[in-house]
């Protein structure tokens, strides 16, 4: 992958990114630019040629990590992005059958939370490892 597809897979994300504002944090994975892989791929294709030149900074590494962490709020479908979206709305709703939906919800987005931590770690062990064998 070339650093200019890198880039602008990134800023296409970026783009789709802006559009998870809270509390509607969650997307269908049909609104990314490319499939979730081919992003992390750019992402780390970005890192490395940022370190090689240089440029890669604090704020920079932050909306990397951010931005690949994110990856875990992109669900399966339009109706699963919109239930997750509305969980936190519908929490105050005392009503038994709301609560059992919210119930079910509020686990998967605990499973999607998990997930984001798994990314977010991922990303910066790839990102200090690379410094490190850059300065190593």
């Amino acid at each position: 992958m070339t650093i200019e597809t890198a880039e602008r897979i990134i800023n296409d994300y970026g783009k789709v990114l802006s559009h998870s504002v809270p509390p509607r944090v969650f997307q269908p994975n049909s609104n990314l630019p490319c499939s979730t892989a081919r992003i992390k791929f750019a992402i780390y294709r970005y890192v490395i040629e940022l370190l090689r030149i240089g440029h890669l900074n604090k704020d920079t590494a932050e909306m990397l990590i951010i931005g690949y962490s994110s990856l875990s709020y992109f669900v399966q479908g339009q109706p699963l992005a919109d239930a997750l979206n509305q969980a936190g709305e519908l929490k105050d709703d005392k009503h038994p059958d709301t609560q059992v939906k919210i119930k079910r919800l509020q686990d998967q987005i605990h499973a999607l939370a998990l997930q984001k931590d798994i990314l977010t770690n991922e990303i910066q062990e790839f990102i200090k490892e690379c410094i490190m064998q850059r300065h190593g």
